[in-house]
C-alpha cells in the first residue's frame, strides 16, 4: 500500500512475492488503490471478493483507511457504561494509536488515570463529582476523533532529501515531543511522522527538569525515525527545537559541570542528537505545546499546528525563526565567597584493603597477589605456604607501625618500651614486635614462643577472630584464646574474645538473647477498687460439676433437732458488709498497694527494636535453633513511648509478637 511510481510498486510485488514464496510463504488477497497495478497482479492471488474503492474505508493495522482518498482515521466504540475506575480503564485503552498522532488527547486521558490513582479507588467504586465531570466531557467528544484524518503516505521520494524537524515542550502536567519531515519540492509538504507524551512525575521537579526530560524524549524519537528512514530517506539535516533557553544552555556546555541529574540526561541528548542541531523557538510556534498540556478532541480537531507544524516550516530553512544563541533574559547568578579548606591524608592502600575485607584468609591471598604485583613475591601460578606467611608478616608489620610507632622507635634505639606492654618483655625481629615472656625454653614451636604482638582495637584483629571461630566450628572463647595464642598475642584478648563471639550470628541462634524494654505501668484495673470478676476474662460463673457424696465425713441426711432462736435484722448485716468492705479497701491501700511501686526486673533502658531490625522468633516447645527468623515491619510503642509490641514477617506468615520475645541479631 506504498503510493509510488506503478513500476516501483509492480518491483516490489514480484520481489517479495517471490521471496516468501522461496521461504515456503505465499502472499495472497493482494489489493491496491492503483488500477494499473492491480491488472499485473494474478487473478489467483487477488482478494477473492474485489473490494470497492469507494467511500468506504478499511481496516488496516488498526487504523482506518480510506482508498480512495488514501488518508488514515481512527474509529473508537464508546459503550454507555457506569462511570467506574474499571470502566474508565477499559475504555481508554481502546484508543489505537501507536504513532502517537493522538499524542494531545492520550496525555489529557493520562491525567485522568492517574488522578483515579491518586485517590485509590477500587476498581468497580464509583469515582468523585470531579473525575466523573472531566471523564463525561472526554467520553462525549471521543466520537469525534472519527473526523481526525491525515495523509497515509508522508510525500517523500527515494530521490529527493529531507529534513526531520523535532519539536519537545513541558509543563507542570507533563512533557513530549513530535517529529515532522519536511519535503522541499516546488510546492513543500509537511507532514507528522509520529509524537509521544508521558505524564509528569508526582514527585515535583522544576520546569527546566522537565524541559530537559522532554528534550532526551525528543532526541530519541528522531534518532528511532533516523534509524528507521536512513535506508529508504536522503536525510539531509535535522532540527531540534525547544523554547526553554535553560535547556539549551544545559545542552551546549559539558555535562560534567552539571548536577548528576542534568548531566546524565545531557550526555544522553548530546550522544543521540549532536549540540549543534539544537535550537530554540518561540513557545506560542512550539506544537508540543499541546502534548505537555492535553487536549480534548474537539479542540485537537480545531488545532491550527498539529499536523502539519508551524506554517513557516514551508518556507526557506535560513528564514526560520530560530536561533541557537543561548542567550537567557535570567538574572546573572549572585557570586558569593567561598572558603575552602583543603588537607591531605596519606592512607595505605594496604589499610583500605584491610578495612573493605571480611575474610581473613581471602585477605591473605589477596596481599599475596599485591606482593607479587610489587615484585617483591616471585610469581607463580600457586600460592605457597611462604607465600601465605610473608603476606601475614606484612599486614602484622603494618598494623604495628599503626598502633605501636612510639614502641617501635623505643625498641630500635634499644631503650624501655611503654609500661602496656614492658611485661611481656617485647623485641625486635625481621621489623616485627614479638612477646619475649618467659618460655625460651620451652619445647614449643618459635611462633609459640614468642607470637605476634597486635592491638585489642583493629579490623585486623577482628578478622584473625572471626577466622579462628569459624575454622574450629565456632569454639567458645577459651578454646579460641588458646588458638589464636599459638601465632598471635592480642592485648586484653579475653575480653577482645569474647565480645566478638558473643557477635557471631551463626552461636546467637544457639542461645538468642531478647530485648527486655522498661516494664510499663500497672494498668488502672489493677490498682483501682473495682467489683470482683469485672475486668476477668475467665467465666466463673460456671457451670462447676461437683460431686455431692465425696466429701470429708458422713453426709447431713437432715437438719438436727433443735430450737434456734435467731433474730435476722437485714438492715444491720447490710450495715457490717458495708463496714467490713470498707475496712479492707483502706487496708487495701494503705498495706498492699505501694508494695507494688518497684520495678523488680526489666528496670534497664534497652536498645528499641526499630523497623527493618533481623530477628529472632522465640517459639514454644520448638529448639532454639528452629526458631524462625523474621524483618520486623512495624512496632507499637505505649504510653510512654516505649514500644513493647511488633509486627515481624517471618516466611511462614505475619505475627504480632511481644518485644520479650524477639531476639534481634547482633551487629545491626
Amino acid at each position: 500500500m506504498r503510493r509510488v511510481a506503478a513500476t516501483r510498486s509492480l518491483l516490489d510485488y514480484y520481489y517479495y512475492s517471490y521471496l516468501l514464496v522461496k521461504r515456503g510463504f505465499s502472499l495472497t488477497k493482494w489489493t491496491t488503490n492503483s488500477n494499473e497495478l492491480l491488472s499485473e497482479i494474478l487473478e489467483s492471488e487477488r482478494c477473492f471478493q474485489p473490494v470497492e474503492f469507494s467511500n468506504d474505508s478499511l481496516k488496516v493495522l488498526g487504523f482506518q483507511w480510506h482508498p480512495q482518498t488514501d488518508l488514515l482515521g481512527f474509529k473508537i466504540s464508546v459503550p454507555d457504561i457506569e462511570c467506574t475506575k474499571r470502566n474508565i480503564l477499559s475504555i481508554i485503552a481502546r484508543i489505537w494509536d501507536p504513532l502517537g498522532l493522538l499524542a494531545p488527547v492520550t496525555l489529557y486521558a493520562k491525567l485522568l488515570i492517574r488522578e483515579i490513582w491518586v485517590q485509590k479507588l477500587g476498581w468497580d467504586d464509583p469515582v468523585s463529582a470531579d473525575i466523573q465531570k472531566i471523564w463525561s466531557l472526554l467520553k462525549g467528544e471521543l466520537h469525534l476523533l472519527e473526523n481526525f484524518e491525515i495523509p497515509r503516505h508522508l510525500g517523500t521520494c527515494s530521490n529527493l532529501p529531507v529534513t526531520i524537524v523535532g519539536f519537545a515542550d513541558a509543563s507542570e502536567k507533563g512533557y513530549g515531543a513530535v517529529v515532522y519531515v519536511k519535503v522541499p519540492e516546488k510546492v513543500p509538504t509537511v507532514r507528522i511522522i509520529c509524537a509521544r507524551s508521558k505524564v509528569a512525575p508526582l514527585k515535583s521537579l522544576s520546569i527546566p527538569r522537565l524541559e530537559l526530560c522532554a528534550a532526551l524524549l525528543l532526541a530519541r524519537l528522531i534518532h528511532f525515525v533516523e534509524s528507521t528512514f536512513q535506508s529508504r530517506l536522503i536525510i539531509e539535516n535535522i532540527v531540534a527545537l525547544t523554547d526553554s533557553s535553560v535547556v539549551l544552555n544545559w545542552i551546549n556546555a559539558s555535562p560534567h559541570r552539571w548536577h548528576t541529574f542534568v548531566a546524565n540526561r545531557v550526555a544522553k541528548i548530546q550522544e543521540l542528537v549532536p549540540s549543534v542541531n539544537w535550537y530554540h523557538v518561540d513557545g506560542k510556534e512550539n506544537p508540543a505545546d499541546p502534548i505537555s498540556r492535553g487536549l480534548t478532541p474537539a479542540h485537537l480537531l480545531n488545532h491550527p499546528i498539529w499536523l502539519t507544524g508551524p506554517s513557516w516550516l514551508f518556507m526557506d530553512e535560513q528564514l526560520w525563526p530560530i536561533n541557537s544563541s543561548t542567550n537567557t533574559d535570567e538574572p546573572p547568578l549572585e557570586e558569593k565567597p567561598i572558603v575552602l579548606v583543603t588537607f591531605s591524608r596519606c592512607v595505605n592502600p594496604l589499610r583500605q584493603l584491610i578495612d573493605r575485607s571480611s575474610s581473613y584468609s581471602k585477605l591473605r591471598n589477596a596481599v599475596v597477589y599485591v606482593l607479587r604485583f610489587l615484585k617483591i613475591l616471585p610469581k607463580g601460578n600457586l600460592i605457597t605456604l611462604k607465600d601465605l606467611e610473608t603476606a601475614e608478616l606484612t599486614l602484622v608489620r603494618l598494623v604495628q607501625r599503626e598502633h605501636f610507632a612510639s614502641d617501635l622507635a623505643l625498641l630500635e634505639q634499644n631503650k624501655p618500651c611503654s609500661p602496656k606492654i614492658r611485661s611481656l618483655c617485647p623485641f625486635l625481629k625481621d621489623g616485627v614486635i614479638r612477646v619475649g615472656g618467659r618460655l625460651s625454653n620451652s619445647n614449643l614451636e618459635y611462633d609459640q614462643q614468642h607470637p605476634f604482638l597486635l592491638p585489642k582495637k583493629d579490623h585486623l584483629v577482628d578478622l584473625l577472630i572471626d577466622y579462628f571461630h569459624q575454622r574450629n566450628l565456632h569454639t567458645g572463647p577459651h578454646l579460641t584464646l588458646s588458638l589464636l595464642r599459638q601465632k598471635f598475642w592480642i592485648l586484653a584478648a579475653r575480653n577482645v574474645v569474647r565480645h566478638r563471639i558473643r557477635n557471631c550470628n551463626y552461636c546467637f541462634k544457639f542461645r538468642p538473647r531478647a530485648t527486655f524494654p522498661c516494664m510499663a505501668d500497672l494498668p488502672a484495673p489493677r490498682i483501682t477498687e473495682a467489683k470482683p470478676f469485672l475486668h476477668s476474662g475467665v467465666d466463673y460463673a460456671g457451670p462447676f460439676y461437683i460431686t455431692l457424696t465425696r466429701r470429708r465425713g458422713t453426709p447431713l441426711q437432715s437438719l438436727p433437732i433443735q430450737n434456734l432462736d435467731m433474730s435476722t435484722n437485714l438492715v444491720t448485716r447490710k450495715e457490717l458488709l458495708d463496714q467490713i468492705l470498707q475496712t479492707y479497701w483502706k487496708r487495701w491501700h494503705v498495706e498492699y498497694l505501694h508494695n507494688l511501686q518497684v520495678r523488680q526486673k526489666w528496670n534497664k533502658p534497652s536498645s528499641p527494636i526499630k523497623v527493618g531490625t533481623v530477628v529472632v522468633l522465640r517459639t514454644d516447645n520448638t529448639p532454639p535453633l528452629h526458631w524462625p527468623l523474621g524483618v520486623v515491619q512495624e512496632v507499637f510503642p505505649g504510653k510512654d513511648g516505649i514500644v513493647r509490641v511488633a509486627s515481624v514477617k517471618t516466611p511462614n506468615g505475619l505475627y504480632k509478637r511481644p518485644i520479650v520475645r524477639l531476639c534481634p541479631l547482633p551487629n545491626q
